[in-house]
């Protein structure tokens, strides 16, 4: 081969810097992903370490009951959550953790015994209920009218403010509930649009706002969600009938018995906020099942009669009320008499 066959392929100068920036950008991710992954260890472990060494109390003067549940292998991990709430600035006036296995209550691990030492109550379920347990055995109880109660996750670590910030919205407003993260419904026409339409309250849309309490936003869970004794009773009065036809979808069951009591939700920030998730527990989930479009399962069959007619109307979108034709004849042979 003659050096006159010899070709060296230069990219040009644009494809170059191109490259260049892609590997930039996918570096910078890279590295910030690590440097999360990082930062979440080192919380989860404080956490453990302060679960070692803590001998203060997980209750506080805090005005709520702090209710939650585990099961399977998210049991060791839903005390670092437990304690994430423990450390906060405001502490409940009660907490209680469910479970539903006799076997699991009979065999807590140690991160747990020394929660309940503190005051945490660790209390067997009647049954599994799912996602439900955290909050139905709670509203149950005859003392659970007597204050707001407030829903948590196991494999969720909150930050100091979380219980503090809840609290405080439910005394501005105690007859709404109050999240930090929270859908708002949308419509396709006379129907609830598919879940995966629905968008976040005050979220870049005039429509909504963390001012704005409604019975179109939707509350989700994972966040933390406070509860006015009303919005209790009206969950203990719908009894369990979500076992059969709601039984993975807590939210959308919630949301349901808030319209049919007129409870409005608020949600206390103008950005929606998801806290840090404990990837561990993911694997075992309570909700895998209502991810993505099996939610749209449940809204379709619950999201119907007097439900979406309440909806429809506060979004201006109920159809008008036509009399009936023999109603409309009189007033016209009245009309005429006069």
């Amino acid at each position: 081969m003659t050096s006159t066959d010899q070709r060296v392929h230069v990219l040009p100068v644009h494809r170059t810097n191109r490259t260049v920036a892609i590997m930039g950008t996918r570096a910078r991710s890279v590295a910030g992903r690590l440097r999360d992954a990082i930062r979440r260890k080192a919380v989860e472990s404080a956490l453990a370490v302060r679960n070692l060494v803590s001998r203060t109390s997980v209750l506080g003067r805090g005005i709520s009951t702090v209710t939650l549940t585990t099961h399977g292998a998210r049991v060791a991990g839903s005390a670092l959550a437990i304690e994430s709430i423990a450390r906060g600035a405001v502490r409940p006036q009660r907490m209680i953790l469910w479970i539903d296995d006799p076997a699991t209550l009979n065999d807590l691990p140690a991160a747990l015994r020394r929660l309940a030492r503190r005051g945490l109550e660790i209390r067997l379920s009647d049954r599994n209920y799912g996602p439900h347990t955290k909050y139905y055995p709670y509203v149950r109880l005859p003392e659970s009218s007597a204050s707001p109660f407030v829903t948590a996750d196991d494999d969720v670590v909150y930050p100091k403010y979380w219980l503090e910030r809840l609290e405080s919205a439910f005394l501005r407003q105690p007859d709404v509930v109050h999240c930090f993260r929270a859908h708002r419904i949308r419509f396709d026409g006379q129907a609830v649009a598919p879940y995966s339409s629905w968008i976040e309250p005050s979220g870049g849309q005039a429509e909504a706002s963390d001012a704005d309490p409604s019975l179109l936003n939707f509350a989700t869970g994972v966040s933390g969600v406070i509860y006015p004794p009303l919005a209790g009773e009206a969950l203990a009065a719908a009894g369990d009938a979500f076992v059969t036809s709601c039984s993975t979808a807590d939210d959308v069951w919630i949301h349901v018995q808030l319209v049919r009591s007129g409870i409005p939700t608020h949600q206390i920030e103008a950005t929606p906020r998801l806290f840090h998730l404990m990837q561990r527990a993911q694997a075992d989930g309570l909700w895998t099942t209502t991810n993505g479009t099996a939610n749209d399962v449940y809204i379709r069959a619950h999201y119907s009669g007097e439900v979406l007619a309440r909806l429809l109307d506060v979004a201006g979108l109920a159809s008008p009320r036509v009399e009936p034709e023999s109603s409309v004849r009189g007033v016209a042979d009245v009309s005429r008499r006069g």
